[in-house]
């Protein structure tokens, strides 16, 4: 989960991260269970659930073009939390609207814990092969991404990328061996239509 975030329509308090890892890639149905840890996790148990989906950027699949800009989701928390991001113990402090090449940027990842990575690219396209509504593997072309060097890992996504003064920047979301990408978190918060909770 990447961070704590409030509903600009009706003030509900909502956590953040991927459509692919709260909505199954935008297969879900609002109002489905969100379970931390997840199922797949060594540490799970029947007793999980911590609130419920509220939202998502549906996908546009396309053979060409680069069409969507954002990889994210909402769910509605039925638990208490902070909103320190676990192990730096700080809150996002605010958001960075000009992210820019050679900056320094960070992350908590639920697989890779607190890394540092340094921006690439601030205009990169991505293509990504997400399932559709019927399990095929289809293009999703992104546009708009921040590209880094490699500093995250497989489970990492959704994490939220911070610049090294604590502003969020981004919503981790893809990788390889070589380098990660993030959405803009303008975007992410623009297109879900919420507010960083940042207190």
């Amino acid at each position: 989960l990447g961070a704590i975030v409030r509903r600009r329509g009706d003030g509900r308090i909502c956590a953040l991260s991927n459509s692919h890892v709260l909505a199954d890639y935008g297969r879900a149905t609002i109002g489905d269970p969100v379970v931390q840890p997840a199922e797949s996790d060594p540490a799970a148990t029947d007793d999980d659930v911590i609130g419920s989906l509220t939202g998502f950027v549906p996908f546009e699949f396309s053979d060409t073009g680069f069409p969507n800009r954002v990889d994210a989701a909402i769910a509605e928390l039925d638990i208490d939390h902070e909103n320190d991001v676990r192990e730096i113990d700080i809150a996002p402090r605010g958001v960075n609207i000009r992210p820019r090449v050679g900056m320094t940027v960070q992350k908590v990842g639920r697989t890779s814990d607190h890394s540092i990575g340094v921006i690439k690219d601030t205009d990169f396209r991505a293509v990504l092969r997400y399932p559709d509504a019927n399990g095929a593997k289809r293009r999703v072309g992104f546009h708009d991404q921040i590209l880094c060097s490699r500093y995250t890992a497989g489970g990492d996504s959704g994490s939220l990328v911070l610049s090294s003064s604590g502003l969020a920047v981004g919503l981790h979301f893809a990788g390889s061996p070589s380098v990660s990408v993030f959405n803009r978190i303008t975007n992410v918060l623009e297109d879900l239509d919420v507010d960083l909770i940042t207190d």
